[in-house]
């Protein structure tokens, strides 16, 4: 089988890391009933920690992926590897210095993670390794949804340095 074939148009690569980074404050407002991004679904996991979402769950029903660790990954993973994407974007559109901005809330994103002085998720046990027992203890699931709703303040920084510059 043979894949090469013509090109069939040029692409600005420019272009395209702008037009993504002009559709992030659209996407990061995104809400249904079934899902949404951004500072809202940082809120969302932390309210289901917080208000005591996981009281009732018996060890043998907790499915720490589906219920929180898929929200770590997906966090540290967008904080860990976000600032490649902001400098290529900032590279190729030099115009973009607010992308430095970005890029430094998203760095914060990942230490209120995993590099917080002892006072991040993974510190404080609502990290990769959470356990139910941590989610059902009123004190530390305090502790955990206050750093989930600091991420979230982030990303609502992020929206309106977008919004402020774009």
């Amino acid at each position: 089988m043979d894949f090469h074939r013509e090109k069939k148009r040029t692409v600005n690569a420019a272009q395209v890391y702008r037009d993504i980074i002009c559709d992030m404050p659209g996407l990061l407002n995104t809400r249904t009933d079934k899902y949404c991004f951004g500072a809202e679904a940082f809120r969302a996991w932390a309210n289901a920690v917080e208000s005591g979402n996981f009281d009732g769950v018996k060890p043998e029903n907790f499915d720490d992926w589906g219920a929180y660790v898929s929200n770590i990954c997906n966090m540290a993973t967008n904080g860990s590897c976000a600032h490649n994407f902001f400098k290529r974007a900032q590279g190729l559109n030099p115009d973009m210095t607010f992308l430095d901005d970005i890029n430094r809330l998203y760095e914060r994103t990942a230490e209120i993670w995993n590099n917080d002085n002892g006072e991040d998720l993974e510190a404080l046990g609502g990290g990769f390794n959470v356990t139910l027992e941590v989610l059902q203890d009123k004190e530390k699931r305090r502790k955990i949804a206050t750093k989930i709703y600091e991420a979230a303040d982030c990303m609502d920084q992020v929206v309106r340095i977008l919004n402020e510059n774009l």
